[in-house]
């Protein structure tokens, strides 16, 4: 038994088949045990995170907003996302990473998934998810902000070649608080 790899009717680009991201080429075939920039695609075409609980997570909720939004572009579902991020989750104080640090964004977006609570870096790591599995190149940042260099966590995400910096803890921070002139 062989696999064909015939041509999809998905115009090249990214699409999104049940929640899940897939890459289709300039002859149509979906790019296959490969890389687009930071975005790894396994052998059936299906982007993955790296985990594959997490992977379902994310797709299970994508899926839902991307058929409940027939029109809406990559941006609005990016949109949609972070709204979700800081609207459907809440604050819980936890330990900070030190800056530079890497590899935690797995963890903590699932760890935000299956308790509805995080700190910056959960925040952060969900929101890195659902960016990662909308097609955007999303890094997720452990650093410092304000003048007193405390430790925090946002994305980063290149659009258009500029970068983008999105702040889900931030923003549930103002709207608990009621700060609007931010």
């Amino acid at each position: 038994w062989q696999e064909l790899d015939l041509p999809s009717s998905y115009a090249p680009g990214f699409v999104n088949i049940d929640g899940y991201l897939y890459c289709v080429e300039e002859d149509g075939t979906f790019l296959r045990d490969a890389d687009k920039g930071v975005l790894h695609f396994d052998g059936n075409g299906r982007f993955t995170l790296g985990d594959a609980e997490l992977d379902t997570q994310i797709a299970e909720y994508l899926k839902g907003v991307v058929e409940g939004n027939p029109n809406a572009t990559r941006l609005d579902l990016l949109r949609i996302a972070f709204d979700h991020c800081y609207q459907d989750f809440k604050y819980l104080r936890k330990a900070s990473y030190p800056m530079g640090k890497t590899g935690w964004e797995i963890e903590d977006a699932k760890d935000m998934l299956e308790s509805g609570r995080g700190n910056c870096y959960g925040f952060a790591a969900l929101f890195w998810a659902y960016a990662r599995m909308l097609g955007y190149e999303a890094r997720a940042v452990s650093g410092t902000c304000t003048d007193t260099d405390q430790a925090h966590g946002w994305v980063i995400i290149n659009i258009d070649g500029e970068d983008y910096f999105f702040d889900p803890q931030w923003q549930y921070a103002y709207i608990d608080r009621g700060v609007t002139n931010k």
